[in-house]
């Protein structure tokens, strides 16, 4: 890519949704940066972050077999056969199996007079300004791209500032209707910690420190609230003895050598950008195994 121009957008108004945000991501822990710092948002989710409760009788009907719907296809029995292949499953199962994201981190700096964020592909890496009426942000942001590590440099904060994470549950009546059991919060040290576990399934755990003008989220999935926060800590420990530094340079080297396995030069820039864009998305949320 060295021999490529740079590729990326700017926003200079701030995002007021979440999916309007900048995404940034490694293909198992993702997040969409946005809000013009009152409150700085950072939507999370993870790939193997699933409900997978289900109600199983629809699949044990006798008719629900390949042989029976060509038979109703053939006959002309379209109503039978959505009856019988999808809406009894849907009316047995209203609310999962499905995909659950682990909620989102706030920062509160104060509304953004003035907002420009730009996200470099080749990069993988949001940077920019935020100034509001007593303070300038410079802001720097990526998840790593082989660590489950969110990492987040802003100046000019004050000393109390650090993330407020808020999970699934208070989010939408629609997620709390999952009726997951409310998340529990801890502290270890300098390192503060949100752990929840799925109904019938896995636990996971959200993680996050600070360290300066460095803020660091860490997220894991185990099979026990106690291994998957423990986890998420040992992330946050590696960071810190890491550096943010260090952690930037190994997150910008991986993502060369994804970008140096293919290129296109396309006498269009736009045209060249949904290219770079979307091969930027596909590797920002999906990796093999998950």
């Amino acid at each position: 890519m060295s021999d490529q121009p740079p590729h990326g957008f700017t926003q200079r108004r701030a995002p007021r949704r979440w999916h309007e945000g900048f995404p940034v991501g490694n293909g198992v822990l993702g997040a969409m940066l946005w809000g013009d710092g009152s409150p700085l948002c950072i939507t999370l989710d993870h790939a193997d972050l699933w409900d997978l409760r289900v109600d199983a009788a629809a699949l044990d009907d006798p008719r629900f077999t390949a042989a029976e719907l060509r038979r109703l296809v053939a006959a002309g029995l379209h109503d039978e056969a959505v009856e019988v292949f999808d809406k009894r499953f849907r009316r047995e199962n209203p609310v999962t199996p499905t995909k659950i994201h682990i909620g989102r981190a706030e920062l509160r700096l104060g509304p953004a007079s003035t907002y420009e964020c730009s996200l470099d592909l080749d990069a993988a890496v949001v940077t920019g300004t935020l100034v509001s009426p007593e303070r300038r942000h410079a802001l720097e942001a990526f998840v790593h791209k082989e660590r489950p590590l969110f990492c987040l440099r802003l100046t000019n904060t004050a000393s109390d500032t650090v993330f407020v994470v808020r999970p699934l549950i208070d989010l939408s009546s629609e997620t709390a209707r999952l009726g997951h059991p409310a998340p529990v919060f801890g502290t270890n040290g300098e390192c503060r910690s949100m752990t929840c576990r799925i109904p019938e399934g896995p636990a996971y755990a959200v993680a996050w420190t600070r360290y300066g003008d460095d803020h660091f989220l860490a997220a894991e999935i185990a099979p026990t609230p106690e291994q998957a926060v423990s986890l998420a800590l040992a992330v946050l420990a590696e960071a810190r003895d890491v550096g943010y530094t260090r952690l930037r340079g190994e997150h910008v080297a991986a993502w060369g050598r994804f970008w140096d396995r293919s290129s296109v030069v396309l006498p269009e820039p736009r045209m060249e950008f949904l290219w770079y864009y979307g091969l930027y998305l596909l590797a920002a949320s999906a990796s093999r195994g998950h």
